[in-house]
């Protein structure tokens, strides 16, 4: 217990460097405006990891090497030297069952192999993958109400259909469907619609997440995007009410 809640104080101290962070830098704030209201951002806490500063601002607090290092949020050399494992990065915040359990960041930097569109924070003590899907904490009075969800894919498309008022909808943190995640949302509804990416990649994860889903007995069915949109950008060009347009695949 004492080592789960000095992880959580570290995450909620990277927190509020990432705040922070965000409001010093107008590049980070043009790119998230651009994508995302900022009313929106803001009720997600969604921040920035600057390139520097990072570790000097944990020094600050005392924190333990062995617990910057289980937290995933520091990374150290063979010789002990630290570095920050988000920089330059768009920052979201993953919530589950009222804990900031880790993060989720997106770059503005240029995208290559050593340094992808998306990284997360790696499993420890708080954070199950398996577990956990992105906006849940936000969503599930809205599923509840309504009755059913929509399982969409990454950070943006909650923001985004947030955004337009789709309140009712979760996202995958980067990795495939597990049936922990079904379990999670079999609490809150029996009718579950995924609705990923309309590429390759897209497709062949709501085959896997529809095996799954079916399994538990609470998939609904895939609604179908047109080529070359995700839930995000098709919301943000069509509107909300254009999803009832979609065909729903079953």
């Amino acid at each position: 217990m004492l080592k789960t809640r000095r992880l959580e104080k570290l995450n909620k101290l990277a927190l509020r460097f990432y705040l922070e962070q965000l409001q010093k830098s107008k590049r980070a704030q043009e790119y998230l405006y651009s994508r995302v209201d900022k009313k929106i951002a803001e009720k997600f806490f969604v921040g920035y990891a600057s390139p520097n500063g990072f570790i000097e601002y944990l020094n600050g607090f005392n924190i333990s090497k062995t617990d910057a290092h289980d937290s995933g949020l520091v990374l150290f050399d063979y010789d002990g030297n630290a570095w920050p494992r988000f920089s330059n990065r768009i920052m979201f915040p993953i919530i589950h069952a009222g804990t900031l359990v880790g993060f989720g960041g997106r770059t503005l930097g240029e995208t290559t192999k050593q340094n992808p569109k998306y990284i997360n924070s790696k499993a420890s003590l708080l954070y199950n993958k398996g577990e956990v899907l992105y906006g849940l904490w936000k969503a599930r009075k809205s599923i509840e109400l309504l009755g059913y969800v929509f399982l969409v894919e990454g950070y943006f498309d909650v923001l985004g259909l947030t955004n337009n008022k789709v309140y009712n909808c979760v996202g995958l943190c980067g990795t495939a469907l597990t049936k922990g995640h079904a379990a999670q949302l079999k609490r809150y509804t029996k009718n579950v619609y995924v609705m990923l990416d309309s590429d390759s990649a897209g497709r062949l994860a709501a085959q896997k997440a529809k095996k799954i889903l079916k399994r538990a007995h609470i998939y609904r069915g895939r609604i179908l995007l047109p080529d070359k949109f995700d839930p995000d950008d098709y919301v943000k060009k069509y509107g909300r009410k254009a999803l009832n347009k979609l065909k729903i695949l079953k």
